[in-house]
């Protein structure tokens, strides 16, 4: 079965948090160029979305969870979708306030990446230029063997 890779880079970003939801959102219009951020509200919605999308031969470049989410949270998230093979090289980024060490260790334990939520406009700017690293072609090749 082959997995199509949109023409523009798709990233999903859960977060239960409307403001944060709009915040990065923001951020990415203004700061990319070709990449469609689609969000969630939780890990539920998440996993529901990436069924779908696979359903629908789509695989996005990067997934970005909060860890504090209702119904399912980032951790259980991350989990559940290291279970579906066909995602196993999307990376993946735990996007939180939290700045514990043992999210930092469970980030490690996963390989998958760990950012603390910038404060301000600016620090975001950085972080989305982060954030767009991950949707490489070099990604984007990695998937396309995978599938």
């Amino acid at each position: 079965m082959t997995h199509i890779i949109p023409s523009k880079n798709l990233v999903l970003y859960a977060d239960d948090d409307a403001d944060d939801r709009m915040f990065v959102k923001e951020a990415f219009e203004e700061h990319t160029i070709n990449v469609e951020l689609i969000t969630t509200k939780d890990g539920v919605e998440t996993i529901s979305f990436l069924e779908k999308s696979l359903i629908n031969k789509v695989i996005p470049c990067l997934i970005i969870l909060d860890i504090n989410m209702p119904r399912m949270n980032g951790k259980q998230t991350v989990q559940k979708i290291k279970e579906i093979k066909e995602l196993e090289h999307v990376p993946i980024i735990l996007f939180s306030t939290s700045s514990q060490q043992m999210d930092k260790e469970f980030a490690s334990n996963y390989k998958i990446g760990f950012l603390t939520k910038p404060i301000d406009y600016t620090e975001m700017e950085k972080v989305i230029n982060h954030f767009f690293e991950y949707c490489s072609d070099q990604t984007k090749a990695e998937i396309r063997k995978l599938v």
